[in-house]
């Protein structure tokens, strides 16, 4: 009995490295995931800041404006991209933003945008978007939205007509306080979904990962349990021959 105990103890301790192994293992990926995930987070801040910038009364404003500059246009063309809905089919017009005239898309405010303003939810639309729907943003959608939010100071690689995003925060502000909220909105949405896409795969690892782990604890757990059960056996032998030898 007391080798039929020697064996499952060496059996459990095997056993029991391995998890030990595997639990630091994890918990050393989990601490990397963590690093990429924390890069994510500043643009989920800047979403809720974004949406928390936009008024009843900003929304209020855009509807009854019926001449809207193109930059507000525009922004809401940004939305509707960034929440998979209907814009026009690509052409190009003339665009006049911060004071200069250039060829850009065509917008879709009226088609298209125009009725989603009129939606008495669609500032909590948005706000259910940024809390429900992030994680469905794709890189598809993120590519057509890459000349609304492109921009590089080396004119060489600058491909946008403009000297400045498209849908620029700033200059949308001067024209709309929800303009502005909206821009900034889309831009950090963009951005948290490239943060996030590098997270996810790694956070899906851990959980199968953590899943194999919790049964290989299991598993060590009813294996602690039957040694035990071997000890408890043996001492009671032991304690059977001592008294025998005693007597």
């Amino acid at each position: 009995e007391n080798g039929k105990a020697d064996k499952k103890a060496e059996q459990v301790n095997g056993q029991k490295a391995e998890c030990e192994a595997e639990a630091a293992k994890i918990e050393g990926e989990k601490q990397a995931a963590q690093v990429e995930l924390d890069k994510a987070l500043p643009y989920l801040h800047e979403v809720e800041s974004a949406c928390n910038s936009i008024t009843k009364k900003d929304i209020t404003e855009i509807k009854t404006n019926n001449k809207p500059v193109d930059i507000i246009k525009l922004t809401f063309d940004g939305l509707q991209i960034l929440q998979s809905k209907p814009v026009m089919s690509v052409k190009v017009e003339d665009k006049f933003i911060n004071k200069v005239t250039a060829s850009f898309l065509a917008d879709s405010y009226e088609e298209f945008a125009k009725k989603e303003l009129q939606d008495m939810n669609f500032l909590s639309n948005i706000l259910d978007f940024a809390a429900n729907d992030k994680d469905n943003i794709n890189d598809e959608t993120c590519e057509l939205l890459e000349p609304y939010l492109r921009f590089d100071e080396d004119a060489a690689r600058n491909w946008s007509p403009f000297a400045h995003k498209v849908l620029d925060p700033e200059l949308a502000g001067k024209a709309s306080g929800a303009a502005a909220g909206l821009c900034k909105f889309v831009g950090a949405m963009v951005m948290y979904h490239g943060a996030a896409k590098i997270v996810k795969p790694k956070m899906d690892a851990l959980k199968v990962a953590e899943a194999k782990l919790s049964k290989a604890r299991a598993e060590l757990e009813a294996a602690e349990a039957e040694l035990n059960k071997v000890l408890a056996e043996v001492a009671e032998l032991d304690a059977e021959l001592a008294k025998a030898q005693a007597g």
